[in-house]
């Protein structure tokens, strides 16, 4: 199902800010980014991620390969936390950056890749400016399929046509 946010700030706004509850998150570190408003509430929230990707804790079962992944997306958002300080001090396209790294490591410590959100900036047809466009990855794996699917069968149409002389 396609998704376009032209105002990411409430998206981000509204993941980063979700109130906490006693029911369990849809993202297994929904709960764990809520306050990520600032430097010092990210750096808290990871200390709490990194003691439940402990051994017998909540995400203690991941591989290692997801544990780096987590860890590579976690560096990504310090970066721009070190940089911005806040997710109101960064920039669009910065905030597409913080959804994606968060919805990977959702994704990684969820085991479930393909309903990955993923975020990308993108020229609207008429205009030059640009909105947020966001899908799962299984959405936009899917879509990439068939548009080539398409591209292939018109250039099948288009040599079989000059094959027969038309």
């Amino acid at each position: 199902m396609l998704r376009t946010f032209v105002r990411l700030s409430t998206l981000v706004g509204v993941i980063l800010l979700a109130s906490l509850s006693s029911v369990a998150p849809a993202h297994a570190s929904e709960r764990l980014w809520r306050d990520s408003a600032d430097t010092a509430a990210f750096n808290a929230q990871v200390a709490r991620l990194r003691e439940q990707m402990q051994p017998d804790e909540r995400f203690g079962a991941i591989s290692d390969a997801d544990r780096q992944k987590v860890e590579d997306n976690i560096e990504v958002l310090r970066k721009l936390f070190d940089l911005r300080g806040s997710v109101a001090g960064m920039k669009d396209e910065e905030r597409v950056v913080v959804l994606n790294a968060q919805e990977t490591i959702n994704a990684l410590l969820e085991g479930n890749d393909g309903d990955r959100m993923v975020c990308q900036r993108e020229a609207q047809i008429g205009t030059r400016f640009k909105s947020t466009v966001c899908m799962t990855a299984r959405e936009r794996a899917s879509r990439k399929k068939d548009a080539s699917e398409v591209v292939r069968k018109n250039q099948y149409h288009t040599d079989t046509k000059a094959d027969r002389g038309g």
